[in-house]
């Protein structure tokens, strides 16, 4: 069972669920190669810009955790 947000509704969209394992990919991206596998145009500053935009407006606590340790990575590159 999945943990959904906490005013998920049964017909509404499961896109939630593409945020996680969006975010997920890109830890694991930048946790094992850094920026060398990431487009170039996704640099530093915009990969930085776009995650804590997606952190403040995301209602979904798993994707704004996972953010949150994605932001601590990003910092010690």
């Amino acid at each position: 069972q999945l943990e959904q947000p906490q005013n998920h509704l049964k017909d509404k969209d499961d896109s939630f669920l593409m945020r996680r394992s969006a975010v997920h990919l890109i830890h694991d991206l930048l946790y094992s190669t850094g920026f060398d596998l990431l487009p170039f145009e996704y640099n530093y500053d915009k990969l930085k810009t776009l995650l804590s935009y997606v952190r403040d407006q995301d209602e979904d606590y798993m994707v704004c955790e996972q953010i949150d340790k994605l932001l601590t990575v990003l910092d010690s590159l």
